[in-house]
């Protein structure tokens, strides 16, 4: 008989006490999330000075260290309380690069051959992988910022139409619009670049 899928609580209250297996679960189940908001998080300024796989990691290593002090508050909580701590994390680097004598804005960019490649797959699954990527990396950042920080609140952070809406000052349903035209532009930009 398989085992039953442990619930996010279960394994956060498990890996509170250090249970090896609840932490390796807890983080196979949420750190896609986190790598992912990272990649799209960041915008293409920072994405030159950043490893997003780093970035992500040590979010992630924050949180463990914190996982103590961690309450569960229901379905979705623990990926939502992740990604504020990344969010954390960009904005520290973000005033550091923008100090006066490292404003990133100022530099000239250099061609960058590094990539980011994910276990377990072929060649070929990950080069094609690696390519999607880009180019939603690359649509992502001809939005606007507005654009960008909507799609990122809705589908990253799992905010509610409601609390995107409280953030921007608007009603839910303008939240909504805004977060369609925002997806119509960003397949828009994606289909250009294929």
């Amino acid at each position: 008989m398989p085992e039953r899928k442990r619930t996010t609580q279960e394994l956060v209250s498990k890996a509170q006490k250090a249970d090896p297996e609840a932490l390796e679960a807890l983080f196979r189940k949420a750190y896609p999330d986190l790598l992912q908001a990272a990649r799209f998080r960041l915008g293409p300024e920072l994405r030159k000075r950043m490893d997003t796989l780093d970035l992500a990691q040590a979010a992630y290593q924050d949180a463990l260290q914190d996982l103590p002090r961690y309450h569960y508050k229901g379905k979705g909580s623990f990926v939502r309380w992740l990604l504020a701590i990344l969010e954390n994390k960009i904005r520290s680097q973000l005033q550091f690069f923008k100090r006066k004598r490292r404003d990133i804005r100022r530099e000239v960019p250099i061609l960058d051959g590094s990539s980011i490649s994910s276990a377990s797959c072929s060649p070929a699954t990950k080069l094609v992988a690696e390519e999607d990527r880009a180019r939603l990396e690359a649509a992502m950042d001809q939005l606007s910022e507005e654009y960008r920080n909507v799609i990122v609140s809705r589908y990253y952070l799992r905010m509610s139409w409601r609390d995107i809406g409280e953030q921007l000052g608007r009603s839910e349903e303008a939240a909504q619009m805004l977060c369609q035209r925002a997806l119509a532009k960003l397949k828009q930009w994606y289909s250009s670049l294929g």
